[in-house]
């Protein structure tokens, strides 16, 4: 399914959630989106974070989420998850660079304040 999902072009979700307004939608687009980035799809996982900005996108998520109430409750824990995910996978997203995600989010300490609300 990851391979077909790729082929399909489902990086472009991130795209569309950025402009998406409607939280239901915002929400499934990014359901999607984190389905296809679990676990062992290190080439979505690399994608992500250098097409799409991955990191920036997540760590306004969370600042977002913390900082609104009304944030939609399960959009934040996808938000979460995904974090997680990253971090506990980070050794096999860029051999080269093998704790790239837990440095850089480990250097914000706006994301770390947002993380620990």
């Amino acid at each position: 399914m990851q391979e077909f999902a790729t082929k399909s072009g489902i990086i472009n979700l991130v795209s569309s959630f950025n402009r998406e307004e409607e939280p239901s939608v915002k929400n499934a687009l990014f359901s999607c989106l984190t389905a296809w980035l679990k676990a062992d799809n290190f080439e979505g996982k690399r994608r992500f974070l250098n097409e799409q900005q991955g990191l920036e996108l997540l760590v306004r998520l969370v600042q977002e989420a913390a900082a609104d109430d009304g944030f939609n409750a399960r959009l934040r824990l996808n938000v979460h998850r995904l974090v997680f995910d990253l971090v506990l996978n980070d050794d096999g997203i860029f051999e080269e660079q093998p704790f790239h995600v837990r440095e850089h989010l480990g250097q914000r300490e706006d994301f770390l304040a947002s993380v620990a609300h």
